[in-house]
């Protein structure tokens, strides 16, 4: 009798799973027709919204003061791409000592990139498990999150339901992939929207939390069907950060937008060889051999700034394990090619007298161009190119077609050399220097083995008038601009005056 009994709590327990999980996908197909559908929803690029609201340290354990609240201004914007890959959330934060968290989290492929706006500076690293990771971040947008509820809704479950504010909510249960913790949905039973889902976590300083994300004040949407314009995520019952959306969008230029860096900030995770168009027939390229050179198209003919090569360190023998001296020249001409196919290189500029920028000037010697150095320069490089004309620039020279223009500069002694070109484009307010002044992030500037020659510069573009906003550099993959200029004046008053 107890074996038959046995036997049949077996089966009412095995029957009552898979009723569980019916009755889940049922609700589940419910809260996303009232979403417009899988259908509709998988047919969007992007899902992407911003607001503000606030954020209170005191409730993830992070208080001003012990049992007080920390609230501080808060902005976010996030933006979801329904190939379920790419994804780039941003948050401002106010803190309570004056300062301002402000951060960019990104998967552009298989990468996270996280661009910090106060110290300009990027990190990206190779992570194990990509998607889960991107999902973590999706889930706060339920179009996005309820598609990945359902390709895993073999392992969802009803678990009865609750009331919320008066309302009859019925209750799912799901863990999902790389999961611990089950999480808990929960539909609005009248609507059939998600209301909220929640969690339970060992918190640090808090111990065992439950943590909530919730949905408010959801609104119809000419393409989302319905969306939430208000999302809170609550620590033990309390509001740890509170958001209104201003902005809710589907297939977004600000989504798009999202995946890029500002131009000041490229220079982190551009991959080496890269070849932008910085400006229209202005070309900068990220790495060569780890040297920057840029070149400059016209109507007829290409202007090379720099002949790259790189100089043998002569502690390491033997001297011929290092190569062909003209492969970043030789690559340089390529990355050119690529771009221009049929123009002729007719000039090749060398900013000074130092091997890594010139050292490369035999690469060029198929395309037969004229060399622009400083008068200083003339017979150094005469001896080591006596096949190619050099043309010297003593004060200033102008290179147009009448659409395109560069002046290249001499700026004299300096403490790098004798005699230096700079490139100027005015039309951009771009310039282009070799060992003038040193810029590769926020967070190492300025290079305090350079405080010589970049005050020079500093003062030296004061004196003639010149406040580039960009400057690019041979040895620098991020531009700098007057600000940092400003700050290096700064400094060197300073230092000065002590």
């Amino acid at each position: 009798m107890r074996k038959a009994f046995s036997i049949f709590l077996i089966f009412v327990a095995c029957a009552h799973v898979p009723a569980q999980n019916e009755t889940a996908q049922q609700i589940l197909q419910k809260a996303l027709q009232r979403l417009g559908g899988e259908s509709r929803i998988r047919s969007l690029k992007s899902i992407y919204f911003s607001g503000s609201g606030f954020e209170d340290g005191a409730v993830n354990a992070q208080p001003f003061e012990p049992g007080k609240p920390a609230r501080n201004k808060h902005e976010e914007k996030l933006a979801v791409f329904l190939d379920g890959r790419r994804l780039a959330y941003e948050l401002k934060t106010n803190r309570g000592d004056g300062t301002t968290r402000h951060r960019r989290f990104y998967f552009p492929d298989s990468r996270r990139i996280v661009a910090d706006f106060v110290t300009r500076s990027v990190f990206a690293s190779n992570i194990q498990y990509p998607s889960t990771d991107r999902d973590r971040d999706a889930r706060r947008i339920p179009h996005a999150f309820l598609l990945e509820v359902l390709a895993n809704s073999s392992r969802l479950q009803s678990k009865g339901s609750a009331v919320i504010d008066g309302r009859q909510h019925d209750v799912l249960s799901i863990t999902l992939p790389n999961a611990t913790f089950p999480v808990d949905l929960y539909f609005d039973r009248h609507t059939n929207l998600l209301r909220k889902y929640e969690t339970t976590t060992d918190f640090p300083g808090l111990g065992s939390s439950k943590i909530e994300y919730t949905f408010d004040g959801w609104r119809e949407h000419p393409r989302l069907a319905f969306f939430p314009s208000m999302q809170r995520i609550r620590i033990n019952g309390e509001d740890f950060r509170s958001v209104a959306f201003d902005r809710m969008l589907a297939d977004s230029p600000e989504a798009d937008a999202m995946l890029e860096l500002p131009p000041d900030l490229e220079g982190f995770i551009t991959p080496s060889g890269t070849v932008k168009e910085i400006a229209k027939n202005i070309y900068f390229i990220y790495g060569v051999q780890g040297f920057q050179p840029m070149f400059v198209e016209f109507k007829d003919f290409v202007v090379a700034i720099e002949a790259p090569a790189n100089v043998p360190v002569l502690e390491q023998t033997p001297i011929e394990s290092f190569g062909n001296m003209n492969a970043a020249s030789a690559e340089f001409i390529a990355k050119i090619r690529q771009k221009v196919p049929s123009k002729p290189i007719r000039y090749v500029v060398v900013t000074h007298s130092h091997a890594d920028h010139f050292g490369g000037l035999r690469a060029f010697l198929p395309e037969k161009p004229t060399v622009l150095t400083t008068p200083g320069n003339r017979d150094y490089l005469q001896r080591f190119v006596p096949e190619l004309r050099i043309e010297t620039i003593a004060e200033q020279r102008t290179i147009t077609d009448g659409e395109t223009n560069v002046q290249l500069i001499n700026v004299g002694r300096n403490p790098h050399t004798d005699e230096n070109l700079i490139a100027y484009f005015p039309s951009e307010k771009y310039l282009f220097q070799g060992d003038l002044f040193y810029f590769n992030s926020d967070a190492t500037f300025p290079a305090k083995d350079r405080m010589t020659v970049m005050p020079f510069f500093a003062k030296w573009l004061k004196a003639n008038g010149l406040a580039p906003e960009r400057i690019y550099g041979f040895h620098s993959t991020m531009f700098g601009t007057m600000e940092h200029i400003e700050k290096i004046l700064k400094l060197s008053n300073q230092t000065s005056q002590l």
